[in-house]
């Protein structure tokens, strides 16, 4: 998982209440200052056949997969231009923007928000590289 290190804002997530999948999508500066755009998914593996026949396991089996749109420098400017802000409201001014007032977000409608803000990043003219991660615990 990237580390965001500065400015950290939860933009959506879907509802916990959701069994086997759950999603959000979160702003910030990394390490090197690049601002990122992640989406965190995550996908529960809990294996009810070890319920049923009474198997042990020490700790719950989860997947996460991590979607990051990074913006260099350059085009960090670009979008804080767009914005009407600074470096430092940045992640602000995104979850202005993107927020929605009455969040019932499902995975889906958390990956398709997601999948609207790169298109937006794309049509004001930032670049970003998109970076996939994979974690398995359990």
């Amino acid at each position: 998982m990237r580390k965001i290190v500065l400015h950290n804002n939860t933009l959506v997530y879907s509802d916990d209440d959701l069994e086997y999948h759950w999603a959000s999508i979160y702003t910030g500066f990394d390490e090197n200052m690049n601002f990122i755009i992640a989406l965190n998914e995550t996908f529960d593996n809990y294996d009810h056949y070890e319920e049923i026949h009474h198997i042990e396991r020490k700790g719950k089996r989860y997947e996460e997969i991590y979607t990051y749109a990074e913006l260099d420098r350059d085009n960090t400017a670009i979008l804080c231009q767009v914005l009407g802000t600074s470096l430092l409201n940045l992640s602000d001014a995104v979850y202005d923007e993107f927020n929605d007032p009455y969040p019932s977000y499902t995975p889906s409608a958390v990956k398709s928000k997601f999948k609207d803000i790169t298109e937006y990043l794309v049509d004001i003219g930032c670049k970003f590289i998109v970076k996939v991660e994979t974690a398995h615990h359990g």
